[in-house]
């Protein structure tokens, strides 16, 4: 079985590789205590399969309109509030479909559903029932996002 620091590890690996290509964005790991990623804005896919559990992307929508900028390469400015619910859902999509195929050859197995944008109390509610979490803060020396997982 795939260990959390893996699973977790992956995660990071394959949101890395998605924000740097997608945006022009490098983003790293920020240590605990450092800027917090909460935010309004929070993107989430179920996950289904050898474990039933949730992924999520959440934080500010000043980070998000940054992350949205460099993806459909306009100006912050010119970003609308649609563009960064489409954006985000891709981001969390394309994460979650790259951690698939890396773990393919794994005993992590599971289907993806469609990305959806619900609020951070609703999410709070969906992994509190959860045995695992994985959470995360990663970003930019500007950005925070905070990843989670629960399963």
């Amino acid at each position: 079985m795939i260990t959390q620091e893996d699973l977790a590890a992956t995660f990071f690996d394959v949101l890395h590789e998605v924000a740097k290509t997608m945006s022009g964005l490098t983003i790293k790991l920020i240590p605990q205590g450092e800027p917090d990623a909460s935010g309004d804005i929070c993107s989430v896919m179920m996950l289904d399969g050898c474990v039933n559990g949730v992924f999520s992307l959440s934080g500010s929508p000043q980070t998000f309109r940054m992350l949205c900028s460099g993806m459909i390469g306009a100006s912050p400015k010119e970003v609308k509030e649609e563009d960064v619910a489409d954006t985000l859902c891709e981001l969390v999509n394309m994460t979650a479909g790259g951690v698939k195929l890396r773990l393919s050859e794994t005993d992590f197995q599971f289907a993806l559903a469609p990305p959806c944008m619900i609020s951070l109390a609703e999410l709070d509610v969906l992994t509190s029932a959860k045995e695992r979490v994985i959470t995360q803060v990663m970003g930019t020396d500007d950005l925070a996002v905070r990843l989670k997982v629960a399963y």
